[in-house]
């Protein structure tokens, strides 16, 4: 179950977030919505096709939702840390991290969204500085 951080209880994104991430199903245009973008970017910050976000069938299918999950499950870690969720998006997409040579999405795309959040759950517990 996530739980909101105590230092920063009162975040809006981080609730909206918990609670896509609570869903059956995530819908990618609601997380779209909340990080202020479109699915168009959701699809590729995923390493999804566009259709797969679209298409009833598709955007149910185990891949999509899974992808969708970790991207929500790394944006509630990473959010108290970077303030917004719009920030923690950025810091997805971009942040270089020096264990692994890749951006958060990079190798979410590459099936190693564990290894973000390992890296993500070290980070708030002091491991890196």
């Amino acid at each position: 179950m996530i739980q909101a951080p105590t230092d920063n209880e009162d975040s809006v994104d981080f609730v909206k977030l918990a609670e896509i991430a609570q869903q059956c199903e995530i819908s990618a245009t609601l997380l779209a919505d909340v990080l202020g973008t479109d699915t168009k970017e959701i699809a590729e910050s995923l390493g999804i096709t566009l259709d797969a976000l679209h298409s009833v069938e598709e955007v149910r299918s185990q891949i999509s939702q899974t992808r969708l999950l970790e991207l929500v499950e790394i944006l509630v870690k990473i959010e108290p840390l970077m303030g917004s969720a719009n920030s923690a998006f950025t810091w997805y997409r971009n942040e270089l991290h020096p264990s692994y040579g890749a951006s958060a999405e990079q190798l979410v795309k590459e099936g190693r969204a564990n290894s973000v959040c390992h890296y993500i759950d070290r980070m708030t517990a002091g491991g890196y500085n």
